[in-house]
């Protein structure tokens, strides 16, 4: 395995070229026609609530947070949000998820979006870049379609023209930062974060059953702790430690507005806890 110093911005994926762009876009418009006859839901625009959104990834953690993720959830404003296969552990072991976005592009088969079979109690939130195999595959299941947010103009034109006064979702790279964007569309304010560790420990950085884990080169991550200047090392590959950079900087611009809380012993709570280390406060009820 690899040790490495660079900074986490040298992870970043290639950006996305003109060349490919003009391959991709005849299927993507097609899709958004496909999406645009669909009688099914749109995503509202809500106010602020005081519900707390309990988002949660497919880092083997996850399974030291059972009754943790239960309680945070349990209330009647709260929302459950899987991402991935979560959808399927949640299920399993905690209770069916409230919402679970799906955005890739690629996916053809629902059950790798979701690590299993996808169940009647979940919303399932659509983009509309979306293959219509999702679109059939979750066919008299809840579903609610969104847009994603694209530079391309031609993109943009498109969406303006089909979806009129619907909006697009923006949120950097990865299903995580998405997922929490919906959620603060859907009025939500305060995060509790399980599964998004951007690290791992033994040998797979997913939970078993994951349908991509497993098959990127690791390496030795260093995080710096920015009060303490400690340094502590990570056992990481380039897609997740690349998602706590973009955590970090997704921080920096909504950070104030939120209350955002990362469990598990891993980078991105390590990193995020030395930077906003009041979101780690206990505070106590009131009349104590």
């Amino acid at each position: 395995m690899s040790e490495i110093t660079l900074k986490p911005i040298e992870f970043q994926f290639p950006p996305f070229k003109m060349e490919a762009w003009e391959e991709w876009k005849h299927e993507l418009f097609s899709r958004l026609v496909y999406a645009h006859k669909l009688k099914i839901p749109r995503l509202p625009e809500l106010l602020p609530c005081e519900g707390t959104a309990v988002v949660v990834g497919s880092a083997p953690s996850i399974d030291n947070y059972v009754e943790e993720i239960k309680k945070l959830s349990s209330g009647e404003l709260d929302i459950l949000v899987s991402i991935n296969g979560s959808h399927d552990w949640l299920v399993k072991n905690v209770r069916p998820p409230n919402v679970h976005l799906i955005y890739e592009s690629d996916i053809e088969d629902i059950e790798v979006s979701l690590g299993g079979p996808p169940h009647k109690d979940t919303a399932y939130y659509i983009c509309s870049q979306c293959h219509p195999k999702v679109h059939e595959q979750l066919h008299g299941y809840k579903r609610v379609l969104w847009h994603v947010f694209r530079e391309h103009q031609e993109y943009q034109n498109a969406i303006a023209r089909l979806f009129k006064g619907e909006f697009m979702v923006a949120g950097g790279w990865g299903t995580m930062f998405r997922c929490i964007n919906i959620s603060i569309v859907l009025g939500y304010r305060k995060f509790e974060l399980f599964g998004v560790d951007s690290s791992f420990e033994g040998e797979d950085d997913h939970i078993p059953g994951y349908k991509t884990a497993n098959i990127e080169q690791r390496y030795n991550i260093w995080g710096v702790d920015e009060n303490t200047k400690e340094a502590r090392k990570f056992r990481s590959n380039g897609s997740l430690a690349f998602q706590a950079y973009e955590f970090l900087r997704f921080c920096e611009i909504n950070q104030q507005a939120l209350s955002i809380r990362v469990y598990g012993d891993s980078l991105l709570r390590y990193v995020h806890k030395s930077k906003y280390p009041e979101q780690y406060e206990i505070t106590k009820p009131k009349g104590e």
